[in-house]
């Protein structure tokens, strides 16, 4: 393996995202841009819209390059469609990166992907896909993939989704996690929380956390909330975290007041960070399928915060490798409001699964390991 001349300029790498947005693929790659080797590499931040990712920026005076556009790759169907889209973005993305001196173009999700696969490679760039979801079989990503220089999946899940077999530029590297919150005391984020939202001094407290999208559950989640409701005779509270998408938190509301349970309901919108919330929960509920990973999982076992995950997708590698919570079957009530409610009723069952799945979660998703994984495939692009 070669690795970069630390005599020479660092390596210039572009990092381009839509920015209206924000979600778990944003946090992890932001924690690598932090913690890479500046000697090394130096990365630029490129933002295509304003919102969500640019106000984050701001708010952690984090710089960042906006560069317009007006639409993306794949944002209409049909062949001329993304013909007439490329045209109209293809001189734009190649003159910024000649007029940046950039090396590797690294994109994190579909829309990203498919707009700079092809001006990257007629830059002369390097061009690194990270793979944050399932795979789709579209005609167009079986195209653009192949102008990938490496292929970064983020679990084995993902890897195994891909439709056409990997080949040896495909690599799983896990994402990355912050030993930061560590330390945070549970007891006085409840607290605070408790206190907040108007509850009961021993309520306990059942969360979700993720964007509000059918593939996440929160549907699922108020109707397994009102089973757990009807049976369990201690103060209980929900509490969803997460930016409503298209429309979701009114279909949530619908259903709250269906079942009656709206009182027990706490929406909280879009919060970062998210640990001291995740701390003040006593059981995090992750109905999600098909996810990728499961970014708040693991977030949530590193405060401590035991897990009911839907037996899908990453889900359930992350749960095998550390096991503070349970696995449910998919979409059942059932299943889901017993696992959590066996928690709640035994809070000093999970105390030795807290240890065991604190130190397996930094074997495996520690920010060294994966910058210097990241570091070592960046090096090798370059000198492939």
């Amino acid at each position: 393996m070669s690795k970069s001349n630390k005599s020479s300029p660092p390596i210039r790498i572009c990092f381009p995202f839509v920015g209206s947005t924000m979600g778990g693929s944003h946090l992890s790659t932001l924690l690598l841009i932090e913690n890479l080797d500046r000697n090394r590499f130096e990365p630029l931040v490129v933002l295509h819209e304003e919102g969500q990712l640019s106000n984050y920026l701001n708010e952690h005076g984090a710089p960042y390059t906006l560069l317009p556009l007006k639409n993306y790759i794949g944002a209409k169907p049909g062949i001329l469609n993304n013909i007439v889209l490329l045209i109209q973005i293809i001189f734009i993305l190649v003159n910024f990166l000649w007029k940046n001196r950039i090396s590797i173009v690294h994109t994190q999700d579909a829309r990203m992907h498919y707009s700079w696969a092809i001006p990257a490679r007629l830059a002369g760039c390097k061009f690194i896909w990270h793979q944050r979801a399932i795979f789709y079989n579209t005609g167009l990503m079986k195209v653009l993939i192949r102008f990938s220089h490496q292929v970064v999946c983020i679990s084995q899940y993902v890897l195994s989704s891909y439709p056409y077999g990997a080949t040896s530029k495909f690599r799983i590297i896990n994402n990355p996690f912050s030993a930061n919150q560590l330390n945070l005391s549970r007891t006085e984020y409840k607290k605070k929380l408790v206190e907040q939202l108007g509850l009961e001094d021993d309520c306990s407290l059942v969360g979700f956390c993720g964007n509000l999208v059918e593939q996440k559950r929160p549907v699922f989640f108020v109707e397994m909330a009102a089973k757990i409701l009807a049976s369990y005779s201690k103060p209980v509270a929900f509490v969803m975290v997460g930016a409503d998408r298209n429309g979701m938190s009114d279909q949530i509301v619908a259903s709250l007041k269906q079942l009656n349970i709206e009182h027990r309901f706490h929406l909280l919108g879009f919060i970062s960070p998210i640990e001291q919330v995740l701390a003040a929960f006593d059981v995090l509920a992750a109905p999600a399928v098909k996810e990728g990973f499961g970014r708040t999982l693991v977030e949530s076992m590193i405060v401590g915060t035991p897990v009911v995950a839907a037996d899908s997708g990453g889900h359930s590698e992350i749960m095998h490798n550390c096991p503070l919570g349970v696995l449910a079957a998919v979409d059942d009530v059932d299943d889901f409001s017993n696992s959590i409610l066996g928690l709640l009723d035994n809070p000093d069952s999970i105390d030795i699964a807290r240890k065991e799945s604190l130190d397996k979660i930094y074997q495996l998703y520690s920010i060294e390991n994966h910058v210097e994984q990241i570091m070592n495939l960046y090096d090798d692009s370059i000198a492939s």
